[in-house]
């Protein structure tokens, strides 16, 4: 998990209209076309309980570039505000969420599914198994538990034991 920017302020929030998912296939960064792995997104239902970075506003600027020229290379998200709730109370935050009209969107699909496609995955930033194991790993040190990823690593690993 790397934000990839400097920011001020950390707090733990819930967005509600998204969830996490694995809906786009990744055919370059952690998988090839043809063994594509699969990267998360936010798409639309449900409820996510994430991280809220604030930046100062003599900055804001600067570091969201930064956030906007790797969030928004190509036509994965859409960047969308979106109201999070936190223990200090509701806050708007900038968030990326899925674009179906992308060529790679895949919707949802069976978890034993997207554990087969992230087991064989692996492209130039590495495997696609890295990226699910520190994900869910991140998210458990900062108290984020998701049982949708938890099931994920598991089914991940009953897949990579037959191999």
């Amino acid at each position: 998990w790397n934000p990839a920017f400097h920011y001020d302020e950390m707090r733990t929030g819930t967005l509600h209209g998204y969830h996490r998912q694995f809906c786009f296939w990744s055919k370059l960064g952690r998988g090839t076309p043809d063994n594509p792995g699969m990267m998360l997104a936010l798409d639309r239902g449900g409820s996510c309980k994430g991280i809220v970075l604030g930046v100062k506003r003599q900055r804001a600027q600067e570091e969201l570039t930064s956030v906007f020229m790797r969030e928004l290379t190509g036509e994965t998200y859409h960047a969308r505000w979106g109201k999070v709730r936190t223990e200090q109370g509701p806050v708007e935050a900038i968030t990326f969420v899925a674009n179906h009209d992308a060529e790679q969107y895949v919707g949802r699909r069976p978890l034993e599914e997207i554990a087969r496609y992230i087991a064989q995955g692996c492209g130039h930033l590495g495997p696609c198994t890295d990226y699910l194991f520190n994900t869910t790993q991140h998210l458990e040190e900062l108290d984020l538990k998701d049982p949708m990823m938890r099931r994920l690593c598991d089914l991940v690993e009953r897949e990579l034991s037959r191999k």
